[in-house]
């Protein structure tokens, strides 16, 4: 028995009467078998110039920029590798979390008796033994999972063991071994247009716990709606195949996906995987510098894999989504205008995506060009910006560079465009007026990001009389529980004034002449379901007025007017009550303070009414017969109330 916590399933071999009633075992949702997936052929190329991949794809340029992988893990799930091929000896991490067998036939060390896993793996990380670069991340280390046996097949169960292992390799999760980036080159290819969700729950896994999941999109083309499961997954990075002249291959699986809610082209990109070269098996190291020239999507992948490696090698901190959206959107567009289900979004271009996680550039150009602004008066706030596709901007009023108040939070804005925001200048209290301001303007896409550049502004007053606003007698606005009251608003003369309030319970007396002090009133609270809070709105200015509640008032009294009550037998509890119409209490049973049990959740209360419920005293286990009971009765409307005054009583047998 094999625990697959993956999918919260198991693995195992039973006899074959067992299967119906495992399927109605209590618990078990289904029951299926433990298919076999092949692993796909290697096929050569007769010919074909080396690096030509490498160069089509950027990978050269970020390498002179010195990204070459470094501090990256990727991995794959194929048919193993060949660990003593010099291109791949020296990538490999090493140790036990850093090669699984799940089939149990090279359980120590890496191995393949295929070749393909090899070449996989080349292609992401190879070096330049042979002469020649061949891997997209030459800096990388690498760890394996060899899901296919050395006859080439794949058990389902094998690839979910496979899938949790990446999760963990060395099963400590206080240690961060996990590959930030996992290739495969495989698929359901006997079930082309089909949708298998068998490993849906695996991908979704890996990229909630940030690994990255790229899949070849599959050799079942060239008709339309050809492609194979799990690349067809929601959640896969799909890659499809082109030759050296950008051309789709012919057996390139074509899109829409067959999974519903897939939500993007099938494939998402293309890559070179035609002719590509790169390692293959040195049986045991006796051969040197073996090489394979092949076909197909399973080496158009680990181009994608290898560039997500390149990426975090520049951007260690980038998320799994941006590294998918910046590969697509900075993919060279081929085919029709705009993605398809052809060429995805297009070829790989990592240099491009490199570009993209680059601090944008915003410039902002200062309102009304560069005059004083006027308190009250709208302005608009202008800007020009490169940087990450479909970024929001956020927009902030500094004041001697300190942050004074967000303007918006949320403006959308696309690469290489330009925006716009209407905004009112702040008036009244809490602005300084003068100079020093400037708007602050930071991309979502690079949070750190910060250009305030040609922004510096002064503010000045509207009519030039500084119209600052108090409210006496408390700045803290609170008033006390009970009845009514007042403030005062008073201002510089001069300042002309009017107020508004959306609250019954607050009037505003503005002064006779529209200057100097006016009246606030607010009436009686009484309220006992808690605090009320009103504002009102003074020359542009807001406070808020907060009256606190009243306490409801509780009066137990005592059941049997204080006798020892009878264990079993039934009495009346009875309680007074003030406080807010329409409430309900809640009645429980203490002893010596502490809860002993609930008597009722919802006993109705009226304002100013009585209550009494009808209680039958327990008896048996549970019980402790003697005294320091008390009955406690509390409001809804105010949970904190407690009262068990005149409630104390004993409980006999």
């Amino acid at each position: 028995i094999v625990s697959l916590w993956i999918i919260n399933g198991i693995a195992a071999s039973v006899p074959a009467w067992t299967i119906s009633e495992l399927a109605v075992f209590p618990g078990v949702e289904s029951v299926a078998p433990d298919y076999i997936t092949q692993a796909p052929p290697v096929t050569p190329e007769a010919a074909a110039a080396p690096e030509w991949n490498l160069t089509a794809v950027k990978a050269p340029d970020l390498w002179n920029s010195g990204f070459i992988g470094t501090g990256v893990v990727v991995a794959n799930m194929d048919t193993g590798v060949d660990y003593l091929h010099p291109d791949l000896n020296s990538k490999w991490r090493g140790g036990t979390n850093s090669w699984y067998d799940p089939n149990g036939e090279h359980p120590n060390t890496p191995y393949d008796a295929d070749g393909h896993g090899t070449g996989t793996m080349g292609i992401m990380v190879g070096g330049n033994a042979g002469g020649t670069s061949i891997g997209v991340a030459p800096g990388a280390q690498w760890i394996a999972v060899k899901i296919f046996n050395d006859a080439g097949d794949a058990t389902d169960s094998a690839v979910h063991q496979g899938f949790q292992w990446l999760l963990d390799p060395d099963g400590n999760p206080a240690t961060n071994d996990a590959p930030d980036v996992v290739n495969n080159s495989w698929g359901f290819y006997l079930n082309a247009g089909q949708c298998i969700p068998e490993f849906q729950q695996d991908i979704q896994a890996l990229k909630s716990a940030g690994i990255a999941v790229v899949f070849a999109a599959g050799n079942s083309g060239p008709d339309p709606s050809t492609s194979e499961s799990p690349a067809n997954n929601p959640g896969s990075f799909s890659v499809g195949a082109v030759d050296n002249n950008s051309t789709i291959a012919w057996f390139s699986s074509r899109g829409p996906s067959a999974c519903p809610f897939y939500g993007d082209f099938s494939p998402n990109i293309v890559a070179p995987g035609v002719g590509i070269r790169t390692s293959d098996l040195t049986f045991g190291g006796t051969v040197p510098n073996s090489y394979q020239l092949s076909n197909g999507t399973s080496f158009a992948a680990p181009h994608v894999a290898g560039a997500m490696a390149l990426l975090l090698s520049a951007f260690p901190n980038a998320t799994v989504s941006q590294l998918e959206d910046s590969l697509k959107q900075s993919a060279h567009d081929l085919g029709p205008a705009g993605p398809d289900n052809t060429f995805g979004y297009g070829m790989l271009d990592v240099t491009a995506a490199y570009n993209l996680f680059q601090p944008p550039t915003i410039t902002v150009t200062t309102p009304n060009g560069g005059e004083n602004l006027k308190a009250g008066s709208a302005y608009q706030i202008t800007w020009t910006f490169t940087g990450f596709p479909g970024a929001m901007v956020r927009i902030d009023l500094l004041l001697n560079g300190v942050l004074t108040r967000t303007i918006t939070a949320g403006t959308s804005i696309g690469t290489g465009g330009s925006g716009s925001y209407s905004w009112t200048v702040p008036s009244g209290r809490g602005v300084t007026y003068g100079g020093g301001y400037q708007i602050k303007v930071t991309s979502t896409g690079n949070s750190a990001y910060t250009d305030m550049s040609n922004s510096a502004f002064s503010i000045t007053l509207a009519g030039g009389t500084s119209c600052t606003y108090t409210l006496t007698p408390d700045s803290a606005n609170y008033t006390t529980a009970g009845g009514g009251g007042s403030f005062t608003v008073t201002t510089q003369a001069g300042c002309n004034w009017t107020a508004t309030t959306a609250d019954a319970w607050i009037t505003v007396t503005p002064p006779n002449t529209g200057t100097g002090s006016g009246t606030v009133n607010y009436t009686a609270g009484g309220n006992s379901g808690g605090d009320r809070t009103g504002t009102i709105t003074v020359g542009g200015q807001t406070f808020t007025i907060t009256q606190q509640g009243i306490a409801p008032t509780i009066t137990v009294t005592a059941p049997n007017g204080g006798e020892n009550l009878k264990a079993g037998s039934m009495y009346l509890i009875t309680w007074t009550y003030t406080g807010n119409p329409g409430t309900t209490v809640r009645i429980e049973l203490l002893r010596n303070g502490l809860l002993n049990s609930t008597i009722t959740y919802g006993a109705s209360a009226g304002a100013g009414g009585n209550g009494s419920y009808s209680w039958t005293v327990p008896s048996g286990r549970g019980v402790t017969y003697g005294g320091g009971y008390q009955i406690k009765v509390t409001s809804t409307s105010n949970s904190a109330y407690t009262d068990v005054s005149n409630s104390t009583f004993n409980i006999v047998q």
